[in-house]
């Protein structure tokens, strides 16, 4: 069952990769809009700054509106195992890799400690630190640069495998401004100065993926600039 399923998804033409791409983008991005946008109307949206009144709805909120990601995640390395690993490059192949997300690593634990060290909320600063790196970089990082890449490599040139889904990472960053209501005029002008740099910053993180032959080099890297911020 597992095997057909496998062949049938291997089968898919130009035109149905570039469909699944928009549709799993889309579903990710309305179900984030439609929560988010619920949430905020209601006055119940939580922050990271709510960490130690409401740890445990924040938890549920952050892996809720994620949950699509989340389920292809799973889904996908169920039906393809070692193949899932190999392809959305979680193994990490090269000694330079390894040592590249050993410092990395470090010195986003180092963060950690050094943030706890100056603020007295060590509740929402942990809390903040794995939001960056599991909800925010590690899933981003999937989505944008391991599994659009992955669907689109048999019928797409490189240039489309890099550049369509950064396109779609600098658009997503949209939905803060969806969900708080700003008018559309707003939403076209901030899209419009800040498309640029987030295309860019998601082909640099394509370019550590391709580089190093693993996404944790990435990963780590966006979760170290988002913490700072």
């Amino acid at each position: 069952m597992r095997n057909s399923i496998m062949k049938n998804i291997g089968k898919i033409n130009r035109k149905g990769r570039l469909f699944l791409a928009f549709g799993i983008y889309l579903i990710s991005i309305v179900w984030a809009v439609v929560y988010f946008r619920y949430k905020y109307v209601r006055g119940s949206l939580l922050s990271t700054a709510d960490a130690p009144k409401y740890l445990g709805a924040l938890t549920f909120q952050t892996i809720f509106v994620n949950l699509p990601i989340i389920v292809i995640l799973i889904v996908a390395i169920c039906m393809k195992g070692k193949v899932a690993i190999e392809k959305f490059s979680f193994k990490i192949r090269t000694r330079s890799a390894k040592i590249i997300v050993i410092i990395l690593s470090l010195i986003y634990v180092f963060q950690l400690v050094s943030w706890l060290g100056f603020s007295d909320e060590k509740v929402t600063i942990v809390f903040q630190w794995l939001y960056y790196l599991l909800s925010v970089a590690f899933l981003e990082e999937f989505e944008f640069r391991a599994l659009f890449p992955v669907i689109l490599e048999k019928e797409f040139s490189r240039p489309v495998q890099w550049i369509l889904p950064n396109i779609l990472y600098a658009l997503a960053h949209c939905v803060p401004m969806v969900v708080t209501g700003m008018e559309l005029s707003q939403i076209l002008i901030h899209t419009f100065n800040n498309l640029g740099w987030y295309v860019l910053y998601g082909l640099f993180l394509e370019w550590c993926k391709r580089k190093t032959k693993c996404l944790w080099g990435g990963v780590l890297f966006h979760a170290l600039t988002d913490f700072q911020m």
